[in-house]
């Protein structure tokens, strides 16, 4: 949107809808619910008449909910974990309360990731062969319940 004297607005909002690869699986082999995402960009640029000079300040903010991530490191083979007899318990092939405690109940929580953050671009078109950009951008990223099917506390 111009707004006069070289100056405009801009705005993007997006989202996304990514269905679960097929080749992943929970550890208890259940299918991963879709992540779904959205987000938005704003700016205001501003163009110096015969286009010598561009700057423009940009905030963007993203949202992407159940996020599909890998195992962590560690947590690669719960079939010997689960199948782990207690010292307590000497029947064979029974698994101790202990070893299903770090597993989830299905429904449990979802990975969630959030990020914003402020970009400023400036361009100087010095000569016809030469051009002169100064960037500068800040970003805050969060994750939350990261490895969600094995976390402790995982299973509400």
């Amino acid at each position: 949107m111009q707004l006069g004297h070289g100056f405009s607005l801009t705005a993007n909002y997006a989202q996304t809808f990514n269905p679960p690869s097929i080749s992943v699986v929970t550890i208890d082999y259940a299918t991963p619910p879709a992540s779904t995402s959205d987000g938005y960009d704003l700016g205001l640029r501003y163009i110096l008449p015969g286009g010598r000079l561009t700057a423009s300040l940009s905030r963007y903010s993203s949202t992407t909910a159940n996020n599909t991530t890998t195992q962590p490191p560690g947590f690669s083979n719960f079939n010997v974990l689960l199948g782990t007899t207690s010292i307590a318990n000497d029947v064979v092939g029974a698994s101790t309360p202990a070893a299903w405690a770090c597993c989830p109940r299905r429904g449990g929580r979802r990975g969630q990731s959030a990020s914003r953050g402020t970009e400023l671009e400036i361009v100087a078109n010095l000569t016809r062969q030469w051009r002169l950009t100064l960037n500068y951008g800040s970003a805050d990223s969060t994750q939350n319940n990261t490895y969600q099917n094995t976390a402790p506390g995982s299973r509400q």
